[in-house]
């Protein structure tokens, strides 16, 4: 494992991600007020939910905005910058048309899951074929030391992680601050191993959106002033399965994205039980936020804990990393 000393530049890239978001907030949540934007709640979703209703949305795009122009100031323009910002930008687009769609209709659902799989998967397209075709990465890593060998299943697993991470991190967006908070130790643990590897495009975008995210809280924490909306936690979604995959660490965005994934196995579990059993449940509602919020627990510890959760798999993969683990 090889050690940095943070520059000016790492600070200086969270702080302008921080301040713009801080400072355009308050005037976007005015302005998506005025137009009505509101979030439509899930009348399947708990109970206490609904007083949510009519609350701004779509605030990801001041923070993706704010770390877009940290990156654009403070990094320098190479291919692979352009590649993950491409999958970041990507993530937005199709987050915001879906956001819009739901919101035309006045509707918690946008976009049916089959264009957005869609979308998603040609989004996949273009990181999968920079690993392959410009890094010339043959394998991915598995734990145990084993291998998948061939660039076939390298651009496989590149489009399947830009898919699965958009929507986990979606999933993850259900309450006040969870999905922004969660994000944080896995942006964290992709900056410190970006730095190592001098991959200047990774640890500046991971910080220049970990100050974004910081901000974002301010206004996203219990109770919410704005969500961050399917603009937000795509884009998000995006930037982590980017970063997992110029890093060269697709397998290990399993381990320090673990609550993502968490939440996403949570729904795919449910719906594979409800329909098998016709009609039972593991969980009393997914994603899995939801079952502990409706077993009694405060949607302020739920938030918490969970991101305590996100933390402990961030320093898990962190060891492995030190340890040599190639995955």
């Amino acid at each position: 494992m090889h050690y940095f000393a943070a520059s000016s530049s790492h600070y200086s890239t969270a702080m302008i991600g921080l301040v713009a978001t801080l400072a355009a907030m308050p005037f976007y949540i005015r302005w998506v007020s005025s137009r009505g934007w509101g979030q439509e709640i899930r009348p399947e979703g708990p109970a206490d939910h609904a007083v949510k209703a009519g609350t701004p949305t779509m605030g990801g795009a001041v923070f993706v905005a704010a770390a877009f122009l940290a990156t654009l100031i403070m990094a320098k323009f190479t291919l692979e910058l352009a590649v993950l910002w491409l999958v970041i930008l990507g993530g937005f687009g199709i987050g915001l048309l879906d956001d819009l769609t739901g919101l035309m209709k006045k509707q918690n659902l946008g976009l049916k899951a089959r264009q957005k799989l869609v979308l998603q998967g040609v989004l996949g397209l273009f990181p999968a074929a920079y690993t392959v075709l410009v890094k010339g990465v043959t394998s991915v890593a598995l734990p145990g030391g084993f291998e998948l060998k061939g660039s076939a299943w390298v651009f496989l697993v590149a489009v399947l992680v830009v898919v699965a991470t958009t929507n986990a991190v979606n999933l993850a967006d259900g309450m006040d601050g969870l999905a922004s908070g969660a994000a944080l130790p896995t942006l964290a643990f992709f900056a410190l191993v970006g730095a190592c590897q001098a991959n200047s495009a990774v640890t500046l975008t991971a910080l220049a959106f970990m100050g974004g995210l910081i901000g974002f809280l301010w206004f996203n924490s219990y109770p919410a002033k704005i969500f961050m909306g399917d603009t937000g936690s795509m884009a998000l979604g995006g930037a982590l399965a980017g970063m997992a995959l110029l890093v060269n660490r697709p397998v290990m965005l399993v381990l320090v994205g673990g609550l993502f994934v968490a939440e996403a196995l949570s729904v795919i579990l449910q719906v594979a039980y409800f329909k098998s059993t016709g009609g039972k449940r593991i969980f009393k509602m997914s994603p899995l936020h939801h079952h502990f919020a409706l077993s009694g627990m405060h949607e302020v510890n739920v938030v918490m804990r969970f991101w305590l959760v996100s933390l402990f798999l961030a320093l898990a993969g962190l060891y492995f990393w030190g340890q040599g683990s190639q995955w």
